[in-house]
């Protein structure tokens, strides 16, 4: 397949940037604010775009046609690349006057919460996180700031930390859309499928409010939540019943963050598992450490190599042996 890398990240934030105690922003804040709203309307353009180019694209190539000659393809990839330069142009002309702005008004909240936005645009979340905050403590109870914390939490990992924000939009306003999109999005990277099937409803239904962005996001989340409802459902019967027969073997990873206990699945991977526990045994990993760490999604480690002070060859060392991979049929 081929793939259209956007180097914009679209984030979820509140549909309109005017929303808020807008008397309280600066003149210099509000022509900020909407030039960022301008780039953040074109990236959202560009990705609707480049989503249409890559599967026609796509379709084309399954149908073993060349992707040139068709005019309604050719179209879109003009208009792409249209989009790209103004959005490159709009980069690099907004972070050195934002920049230059905060530096002369560094108190000035509404400037923090543009360069906020830009930077989550261009997906900085930490850096964005860090201005809005600081816009926070400048306007603790502004709408429009308050509003965009929840989606930033929650694009940093922090999703329990991001349903309490959620809690306090939906407390001043009970069917506040981002709010309840934001909290669903966190239920749904919670495993709590049920229940962000229920909150991602509730946001759909006033999509009419939410960013385009948003929208899209909460619309593939809840009909994803809803395939992985019956997924969970069958993992958890599963669960159910290793946990009363109570046979498996489990292992014990003292790390310098303390112990872990995990439990081993011999019955889906006998090989893979009597391996590793011979390894344990031997202490083959003793000293090794979690050489790639991947934020909410993996942390890899066990490599020999982690052990001297090359990081170069982390991830290329093994035991000396192989034995086929072990998935599930089906």
């Amino acid at each position: 397949m081929r793939s259209i890398v956007i180097a914009i990240a679209l984030s979820a934030v509140p549909f309109c940037a005017s929303c808020g105690a807008q008397d309280e922003r600066s003149k210099s804040a509000r022509e900020a604010l909407a030039a960022v709203e301008e780039l953040r309307g074109i990236a959202d353009e560009l990705q609707v775009v480049g989503d249409k180019v890559s599967d026609m694209e796509d379709k084309a190539i399954h149908k073993g046609m060349s992707e040139g000659g068709d005019p309604e393809l050719e179209a879109l990839q003009k208009r792409f690349h249209e989009l790209q330069t103004r959005a490159q142009k709009s980069v690099a002309n907004l972070k050195p006057d934002l920049d230059r702005k905060i530096a002369q008004e560094p108190k000035d909240a509404g400037l923090l919460e543009a360069r906020s936005r830009f930077r989550e645009t261009l997906g900085d979340v930490e850096e964005a996180m860090k201005d809005l905050d600081a816009a926070r403590a400048i306007l603790p109870k502004d709408s429009a700031i308050r509003a965009r914390r929840p989606g930033l939490l929650r694009r940093l990992g922090k999703y329990e930390e991001a349903r309490t924000a959620c809690a306090d939009l939906l407390k001043d306003e009970a069917g506040h859309p981002v709010g309840l999109a934001n909290d669903g999005l966190c239920l749904y990277s919670l495993n709590a499928f049920p229940e962000a099937i229920a909150r991602l409803g509730e946001a759909m239904a006033k999509e009419g409010r939410l960013e385009p962005s948003l929208a899209r996001e909460v619309k593939q989340t809840l009909e994803a939540a809803k395939a992985k409802k019956i997924e969970w459902d069958e993992e958890l019967k599963k669960r159910a019943d290793e946990a009363k027969a109570d046979d498996l073997p489990r292992v014990k990873l003292v790390t310098s963050k303390g112990d872990i206990v995990v439990e081993l699945f011999e019955n889906e991977a006998p090989n893979a598992i009597a391996s590793f526990i011979d390894l344990c045994e031997k202490k083959f990993y003793d000293g090794t450490t979690f050489h790639r760490v991947i934020p909410n999604f993996m942390a890899q480690g066990g490599d020999p190599n982690s052990k001297d002070r090359n990081p170069k060859n982390d991830g290329q060392g093994g035991p000396g042996y192989s034995f086929p991979d072990e998935f599930p049929e089906g």
